[in-house]
């Protein structure tokens, strides 16, 4: 398993720095492992969908424009998606909390209001009938 990880690197040099510009040299054509018959199964069958997949990536674009391309989506996606993905539902059940307070507070208000109104015209007939009683 040792060998194959030191052959892929070789093929894919991806020892860069982070603020180091994707590659803009063309991909080298995959090349299938030497020792591929002394493999054991399990790294052959590895090496195999690793082969597949270079061999795709290379018939799409040998120029690694479509390999920068993916990098970026994915990276948009990690950035973007990712975190709000996560925050997303919080602010739902957020704003779904604050149209039920406002909601409440509406009612509240329209109860007090009535209540005014009512306790408003019990202290007029009050005033009214005391002071007819002082007469």
């Amino acid at each position: 398993m040792k060998n194959s990880t030191a052959r892929r690197g070789k093929r894919q040099s991806s020892s860069k720095s982070k603020k180091e510009k994707p590659s803009r040299e063309p991909l080298s054509p995959p090349v299938v492992d030497p020792d591929f018959e002394d493999l054991p199964w399990l790294e052959r069958v590895s090496e195999v969908l690793w082969y597949t997949v270079l061999c795709i990536e290379y018939a799409l674009s040998p120029t690694r424009k479509l390999r920068n391309w993916i990098k970026l989506v994915v990276s948009i996606f990690l950035w973007v998606g990712i975190p709000s993905a996560l925050l997303l539902p919080g602010l739902k059940y957020l704003s779904k909390t604050l149209a039920d307070i406002a909601q409440n507070a509406q009612t509240i208000s329209i109860y007090t209001t009535s209540s005014l109104v009512v306790f408003s015209f019990l202290l007029i007939v009050l005033v009214v009938v005391v002071s007819i009683i002082r007469r």
